[in-house]
């Protein structure tokens, strides 16, 4: 049996233990142990179509600028202290497990980058 077949062959195991999960933890459907799991993790509600969004003052504010994760304050003060001492974002980025526009937004906020030429 090669590796892919191993793969296959588990992914067959996993689905079928999945499939039966809901008996063996006392629920009487999927749907009944997908209610629970949302409600014992903070969900408002769930409804036929799924979970109800949480209102707007629950949701972190952004930017303006992307949806992804929040660097906290003190991973963006590092940030921009290696900017101003000179490393190129290419290396910042890497070093600190950002996106290089990520950086460049930083970059443009300490006022690092320059205007396009019109």
């Amino acid at each position: 049996m090669n590796i892919f077949d191993q793969i296959r062959s588990a992914d067959r195991a996993k689905q079928r233990a999945l499939a039966s999960l809901h008996t063996e933890l006392g629920y009487d459907s999927a749907q009944a142990l997908a209610h629970a799991i949302l409600e014992a993790a903070g969900s408002r509600s769930v409804g036929p179509w799924g979970v109800t969004p949480l209102p707007a003052s629950k949701v972190a504010k952004s930017a303006g600028r992307g949806r992804g994760r929040r660097l906290s304050d003190a991973t963006r003060d590092a940030i921009k202290a290696a900017l101003k001492a000179g490393a190129k974002g290419t290396d910042v980025a890497k070093q600190f497990g950002v996106s290089y526009p990520t950086i460049h937004i930083i970059k443009t906020d300490l006022g690092l980058v320059k205007a396009r030429a019109k």
